[in-house]
């Protein structure tokens, strides 16, 4: 029924408002009822499940065979990691398979964490055996450690030599 030019939806609640309407009482207590979570283990399972396409589409990409958008995902993700995109569908991969099995790989946040700072780490070794004079060019076109092995290798060879570098980045990766 139309009520002053809007349309309303009769709700199942005592109507204790002015005109026939919910009170706030009333919607407060229906928001309450209404329950929009998840459960978890179907929620690991749906996470799981894209995180594994997403290795999946990324490992073909990094073959050419995910077409036009696998292609220009590696290629933003080569300029991003460098030599390193081999190592990101895997990873998608292997978070994707521990969701499955959450009985036999334990993944808490220090493993997520430890794995993005890993791949930063290492990143930024392969970085380090680019001559400093084309190391910008070289993370642009996708080679060494990408922008990340870029900024990383540079920030260190800032302050340190390239062994004292070298050391430091090697012994984060440990």
């Amino acid at each position: 029924p139309k009520a002053g030019g809007r349309l309303f939806i009769k709700l199942m609640l005592p109507m204790e408002g002015k005109r026939g309407r919910p009170s706030k009482k009333d919607l407060k207590a229906m928001e309450k009822s209404i329950r929009w979570s998840l459960d978890p283990e179907p929620t690991r399972s749906i996470i799981a499940v894209i995180l594994i396409i997403i290795g999946f589409v990324l490992l073909l990409s990094v073959f050419g065979g995910a077409g036009t958008f696998g292609n220009f995902l590696i290629r933003v993700l080569r300029i991003i990691f460098g030599y390193l995109v081999l190592l990101i569908p895997l990873v998608f991969l292997f978070f994707g398979t521990a969701l499955f099995f959450p009985q036999r790989f334990a993944l808490r946040a220090p493993t997520v964490l430890g794995t993005i700072a890993f791949i930063i780490v290492l990143s930024a070794i392969i970085h380090l055996f680019v001559l400093p004079e084309s190391s910008f060019k070289v993370a642009g076109e996708g080679g060494g450690g990408g922008f990340v092995g870029f900024l990383i290798s540079y920030i260190f060879l800032y302050i340190f030599n390239f062994w004292a570098s070298f050391i430091i980045l090697l012994g984060l990766l440990i």
